[in-house]
């Protein structure tokens, strides 16, 4: 599981993008709380699909893992499920009846409670790293800039760090492994789980004021070290955030590469030359979805590297199958590599498939 850390020293960590949703009152739901509403909103066709995660609810319990129970009628039988952070409730009732929520939480796991965390010791004492290697201690988050979960660093060698809950992306100056001078980025995108500069254009996967995740361009255009001209190249449909549009390199043949999670949908403009083409499955018993609802309905690829031009067009598939990868690089011999993620909770499950590096 992907958790999120309130310090850098200089290594990244993810954490899961925040936005609270509001919805109107529907008039089948039977309790009158934020959740309840959300969840009854998504009803469509006495259908519903909805993801638990802290985008759909907001964080209702920061640093804790969270579930949501959602409990409903199918005429006079009353029914409860339940799904993990992350995980995805689809809920069908036979035709002529009606689906109606009654209650829906989306709050602390079981037995789940905040982590301790003493501020008077220092992450160079709580960090182990193999011989050679020395971690320095260089900035540390504070209540105002939450948590980071992203960097890269720009042709003058300031660090960009881009985090969650709306906040924006913060540039950091260095001198001699101290920081000298700490900037906020006028620049509307947020929930930033990639970041590169390809020489002095900044590209970012994120999310815009309009709440649409995308792969953004930033460019100085006046000169004046800010970054007036953002301009969206590509939305990334089906998910975002844990699961979505993460890391972006720039490979050997000055295209980038942008490796994302298993909710993101394949582009649907992809060119005949990409070279992961085939991936349909085909089935001789009829598909058993996750038991907690984690994932229900995602059809492969799965997670997938993209490649795409500097305009963000020309967009091929270079090779898919991942579950949930956060990063990617390049080595010397231009092979591509990666590090995935497992499910956690199938450890000991004959179809657990560790993490592991591709």
């Amino acid at each position: 599981m992907l958790k999120s850390v309130g310090m850098l020293v200089l290594f990244q960590a993810v954490a899961i993008g925040i936005l609270f949703v509001s919805a109107p009152m529907p008039a089948h739901a039977e309790d009158t709380t934020s959740v309840t509403s959300v969840v009854a909103a998504a009803v469509k066709d006495n259908k519903l699909t909805i993801n638990a995660d802290n985008t759909t609810f907001g964080d209702t319990a920061p640093g804790i893992p969270k579930k949501l129970t959602v409990e409903y009628r199918i005429g006079d039988e009353k029914l409860k499920r339940e799904v993990n952070e992350g995980g995805r409730i689809e809920i069908m009732v036979p035709a002529g009846q009606k689906l109606v929520i009654t209650k829906a939480v989306y709050g602390p796991a079981d037995g789940s409670k905040p982590s301790q965390f003493d501020a008077s010791v220092a992450p160079v004492e709580v960090l182990e790293t193999l011989p050679g290697f020395k971690i320095e201690h260089v900035l540390k988050a504070n209540g105002k800039t939450a948590s980071w979960i992203c960097l890269t660093k720009d042709p003058k060698g300031r660090l960009l760090l881009g985090g969650q809950r709306g906040q924006a992306i913060v540039r950091v100056t260095l001198d001699g492994g101290k920081v000298v001078k700490e900037e906020t980025l006028q620049i509307p995108v947020t929930e930033t789980m990639g970041m590169l500069f390809v020489e002095n254009v900044l590209y970012l996967n994120g999310a815009g004021k309009d709440g649409k995740y995308c792969l953004f361009r930033c460019k100085d255009t006046k000169g004046d070290d800010s970054y007036d001209d953002v301009e969206s190249l590509r939305e990334w449909r089906g998910g975002a955030g844990e699961h979505g549009a993460h890391g972006i390199v720039l490979g050997p043949d000055k295209k980038l590469y942008i490796v994302c999670g298993n909710f993101v949908d394949v582009p649907n403009d992809l060119v005949p030359t990409s070279p992961h083409r085939v991936y349909g499955d085909d089935l001789a018993l009829k598909r058993a979805e996750d038991g907690n609802g984690f994932g229900a309905g995602r059809q492969p690829p799965g997670g997938f590297v993209a490649r795409v031009d500097l305009d963000g067009k020309n967009a091929e598939l270079f090779s898919a199958g991942q579950r949930n990868a956060y990063d990617i690089g390049f080595n010397a011999d231009g092979e591509l590599f990666g590090f995935d993620s497992d499910m956690e909770w199938d450890w000991g499950a004959p179809w657990y498939r560790p993490v592991h590096v591709f």
